[in-house]
This record gives structure tokens, C-alpha cells and sequence, in this order.
């Protein structure tokens, strides 16, 4: 994937408004006039679709008494990434004056995951052949005593 051009932004509130730009029109791309009813609804389904756009509005103007929680907003940047968009992490790495890191492919993750699995099975092999070893032998008979524990 390619990594996402430097999108300059103001403060944390555009690289919110960007993103949920990006979600909202990644998802529903013919609603792009109606873009906030669409992040809004994804963020408060319960919520009227008007009444979700105005709360997506509100929380988005740092003017305003209303703010995204926490997990909403680790739930923005997840599926901004999801949807190619990076500027929150960006963003969040700029301002923390941490170095940028790349997204992780999903598949490139099954490739490290399975290869650690196979690690992990291999080393699990070479124990259980050791243990055998131990066990069907003299081996067993040589084992020093375990040491007690006084109390």
C-alpha cells in the first residue's frame, strides 16, 4: 500500500474532519454531499441521521462543549487506516514527536503470524522429543531432587 501523502493540518480537529471524511466516503461514496450524516450514524446509530451530523459537527468544532470519547476516537483512527486514510496517526505521531511508522498490511500480519506459529510448533517438537528422552530412559532415574520450599 502506499503510504499516504503529508496532509498538513491546523489542529486535531481537521485531522478528525479528514478522516471522518475519508470513512464516510469510503463507505457510501455517492453520499459525499451528506458525508457527516454518514460518520455520524456510524459513531450514534441510535441516533437520527440529522441529529448524528449535528453531534459530529459539535464534536469537531473545538468551540464546542461536545468531544468524541476515547474509544471513538481509537475507533476513527482504525478505520481510517482501514479505509487508506492515515492522517490521524500522522498526525498523532507529529504531535507526540514520535517517529511515523507504516500500517500494517493484514496479510503481510497472516505471513508473520503463521511463520511464528511454525516457530512456535517447532520449538514445541524439539521439547517434546527432549521430554521423551528423559522419560524412557535412565535419564529419568538421574534427575537431581527438586529442592523444598521451608515455610
Amino acid at each position: 500500500m502506499e503510504q499516504q501523502e503529508l496532509m498538513m493540518v491546523e489542529d486535531v480537529y481537521e485531522a478528525i474532519k479528514q478522516a471522518g471524511y475519508a470513512i464516510a466516503v469510503y463507505h457510501e461514496p455517492k453520499k459525499r454531499e451528506s458525508w457527516k450524516k454518514v460518520i455520524g450514524s456510524m459513531l450514534w446509530p441510535t441516533k437520527d441521521p440529522d441529529d448524528a451530523a449535528k453531534l459530529w459537527s459539535n464534536c469537531v468544532d473545538k468551540t464546542r462543549p461536545e468531544k468524541l470519547d476515547p474509544e471513538q476516537y481509537l475507533w476513527l483512527k482504525r478505520e481510517a487506516k482501514r479505509c487508506g486514510c492515515h492522517i490521524l496517526h500522522a498526525f498523532d505521531c507529529d504531535f507526540t514527536e514520535y517517529q511515523r511508522s507504516n500500517p500494517i498490511e493484514p496479510k503481510d500480519e497472516v505471513v508473520d503470524l503463521f511463520a511464528q506459529f511454525q516457530n512456535g510448533q517447532r520449538s514445541l517438537e524439539r521439547l517434546a522429543d527432549r521430554l521423551e528422552k528423559i522419560m524412557s530412559g535412565d535419564g529419568l532415574h538421574n534427575l537431581p531432587e527438586r529442592p523444598r520450599v521451608v515455610k
